[in-house]
């Protein structure tokens, strides 16, 4: 008797299995018409179970989930902050790093004009003694004067550049296999060209007011003064003399240059990346 109980013949196996896949069946056939044409019924004495045609798969049985059968979507709101904050950062960073040399650079570029307006007393040597002259006679920290306005500069650049190219990338809608290589490589550099111009417009004055800053040494004859007291007070003078205007001063050229230059650098990024 107690073997009968533990050993299980093989009829009431399949019989235990097949009242199983008959509730599972029924069930799911309410909610998914693949299971009304999967399965046909037969009969048995004293119970009725259902049979799967054998030519059905499992992909057909199982509803694909619409979490992992949806095609990826292009980046939202939240993607486009995700690059925007990513892109300023690092290019913060990167910039406050290099400033020191920025600032000598410019220091020994405009040393000629420094000169005739009494602002520097002799020519600089070379770019050693421009790094020792500058801190000695404004401290170190003076040679980040200017890196203020060249962070706030290069936060919104890099994200701007890369949301402006991606929506002219869009309007140009060059496809390689559909319109050839050279049209749709034009349209890569006309889309970074484009980009790169406009995120000029919204930053230029950042860039004009970042070089003004670095270019003022203390006066060698006027008692070691600055001609501007930090970023705000550039543009109050030069708003007060010039006007917009000149917070524009020299965007044209720069902007040839920097059409040439994201034209490139996008344009071959796009082309050499694409598969």
């Amino acid at each position: 008797m107690v073997d009968e109980l533990r050993s299980t013949s093989v009829v009431q196996k399949v019989h235990g299995q097949s009242v199983l896949l008959s509730r599972i069946s029924s069930c799911s056939a309410m909610n998914n018409p693949v299971f009304n044409n999967a399965y046909s019924a037969y009969n048995v004495p004293r119970r009725s179970y259902h049979r799967m045609n054998a030519t059905v798969g499992l992909s057909s049985v199982m509803a694909p989930s619409p979490f992992f059968a949806s095609a990826p979507k292009e980046k939202g709101f939240s993607g486009f902050m995700i690059d925007f904050l990513m892109g300023g950062v690092s290019a913060a960073v990167s910039k406050t790093a290099a400033a020191p040399i920025e600032r000598v650079k410019l220091l020994i570029q405009n040393q000629d004009e420094m000169l005739k307006s009494g602002r520097l007393s002799e020519p600089y040597k070379g770019i050693g003694e421009c790094f020792t002259r500058t801190i000695k006679d404004e401290g170190f920290v003076s040679l980040w004067r200017g890196n203020t306005a060249n962070v706030i500069r290069y936060f919104p650049t890099q994200a701007l550049n890369f949301a402006f190219k991606d929506h002219f990338k869009r309007m140009f809608n060059f496809k390689k296999d559909k319109d050839g290589y050279w049209k749709w490589f034009a349209g890569n550099l006309a889309s970074g060209g484009a980009a790169g111009a406009c995120s000029l417009f919204f930053v230029y004055s950042l860039d004009y007011a970042r070089t003004r800053l670095a270019n003022d040494a203390k006066a060698a004859k006027k008692g070691g003064e600055r001609q501007f007291n930090g970023l705000v007070d550039v543009y109050k003078k030069t708003l007060a003399s010039d006007g917009i205007r000149g917070l524009y001063r020299g965007f044209n050229i720069s902007c040839v240059g920097i059409i040439v230059y994201r034209g490139l650098y996008f344009g071959m990024y796009d082309s050499l990346n694409s598969r």
